[in-house]
């Protein structure tokens, strides 16, 4: 069961000036906001931007979609580096104190807000005198919002009025304090994370502001970060790219890249990922493991080259590399990458069945693989983007969207326009539905696509 908007657990584990998230406040769900004894790691909030507007898609709950875009918000506020690209945390302490650009007093509070609103903000939030981390409060909600509206004697709307606008006055107020280190060290494989749940942001949203940034960090890295034979160096820092790129830096940038190509339609992010695709498998690919290892065949020597499958905090480079080929494989129709994809899934299998809660990412490319994908294929312009947003915003897992007749995406030449209109087609496994040009059409189809995936799922658990 899905939270309701006036559900507290989903907005504990953020901060409630500008959502965004630090790895302990979600290991302790029931403590917020960035005065975690950690710094802020960026791709946690990579992962729960893509999370909050995946589950936005199919819940349609308004809270989800906030809660996703203001990540992506913050993200562009604070974590731009000025050479581009995204800096890899922030950090949570200030003027050697853990936590002090987060945390309120009620005197605080009522200073910047007045006795009234004040009451109503701490009683919301739970600022009070003792405070909830080392003598001041982080900023949380315990209690739904309808709760805290009716011991009150108020109405929602009232709440929310007075809430928002002391979070936007505190907001304010924090900007003047010491701002927290940040740093600027620019890794490729958080980057692509990022791309992914900026990409998904603007899909969903249509603000292109996200799909610009998300294209901005793919051109820096792919002007400053490769070498001159194409392979990827995994950082950069103090105006210098360096050491060898790892095998979830290849797969992090390739599945970005094809996320930009299905939110812009610009082919030559599919022939980047196409690009590193080949390096990847010239560099990483074992034909006797049938998997891909961590380093690559010019990477220093050490003791043990390892073919780490696991998903932890970030997704294992073999489960990104494999999604970024089977969805390459089909648009590109490129069998070979393909192949190597599911040699790889089958190589890890007696590990996905043994422990599948450390495989996440994987066992989100073995359903690509096993269910055969979702092709989604729109040709002629007339019409075109009614239907690209219902391909956008529907929820459709292992869905890969292709758009207009491009010789540069062998997909999209086996179709073939009605009329004047743009027409979609849904594809599985080599079935195709019926031509469509009208957008409802479309969106009915995707949704029992996506109905289908979530009892699949159930019915697995």
């Amino acid at each position: 069961m899905f939270a309701d908007e006036t559900s507290p657990l989903i907005l504990e584990a953020s901060d409630l000036i500008e959502a965004t998230f630090t790895p302990a406040e979600l290991e302790e769900i029931f403590m917020t906001d960035w005065a975690a004894l950690t710094a802020d790691d960026f791709y946690d909030n990579a992962l729960l931007a893509k999370l909050y507007l995946q589950v936005y898609q199919i819940t349609g709950n308004a809270l989800f979609l906030g809660v996703g875009t203001e990540i992506l918000d913050y993200v562009l506020r604070e974590m731009v580096a000025e050479e581009g690209g995204f800096c890899s945390t922030q950090d949570a302490d200030t003027e050697g104190e853990e936590g002090r650009f987060f945390v309120w007093t009620p005197e605080e509070v009522h200073a910047l807000l007045g006795a009234d609103a004040a009451e109503i903000f701490c009683a919301a939030y739970d600022v009070h005198e003792i405070g909830n981390f080392e003598g001041k409060s982080i900023l949380n909600q315990p209690v739904g919002l309808d709760d805290v509206a009716r011991d009150l004697g108020c109405t929602r709307g009232e709440l929310d009025a007075v809430l928002g606008d002391g979070r936007q006055k505190l907001f304010s107020a924090r900007a003047r304090r010491e701002a927290p280190g940040r740093d600027d060290k620019i890794q490729v494989s958080w980057n692509g994370l990022m791309i992914t749940a900026l990409a998904l942001g603007y899909q969903v949203t249509g603000e292109q502001r996200f799909v610009d940034a998300a294209v901005r960090s793919s051109e820096f890295i792919l002007s400053r970060m490769v070498q001159a034979d194409g392979r990827l160096l995994h950082s950069f820092k103090d105006g210098r790219a360096r050491h060898n790129g790892y095998l979830d830096d290849y797969g992090g940038l390739m599945n970005g890249l094809i996320d930009l190509y299905e939110s812009t339609f610009e082919s030559r992010f599919l022939g980047q990922a196409t690009s590193l695709a080949e390096i990847t498998i010239e560099q990483f690919w074992d034909d006797g493991g049938s998997a891909f290892f961590y380093t690559g065949i010019d990477h220093e020597t050490l003791i043990v080259r390892s073919k780490n499958p696991y998903d932890n905090a970030t997704p294992s480079g073999n489960s990104l590399t494999c999604l970024a080929l089977l969805r390459l494989g089909a648009m590109m129709r490129r069998d070979d990458f393909t192949d190597k994809a599911e040699r790889t899934l089958r190589r890890f299998q007696p590990y996905l069945k043994e422990t599948p809660n450390g495989f996440a990412q994987m066992i989100c490319a073995a359903d690509h693989a096993l269910t055969g994908g979702v092709e989604v294929t729109v040709v002629g312009t007339d019409g075109r983007d009614a239907l690209v947003e219902q391909a956008h915003r529907v929820w459709t897992p292992c869905r890969v969207l292709a758009v207009g007749r491009d010789d540069n995406v062998p997909v999209t030449r086996e179709y073939e326009e009605t009329g004047n209109l743009a027409t979609a087609y849904v594809c599985r496994n080599q079935t195709c539905s019926a031509p469509m040009t009208d957008p409802d059409d479309l969106r009915k189809i995707l949704a029992v696509v996506g109905f289908e995936s979530q009892a699949r799922i159930s019915h697995q658990d």
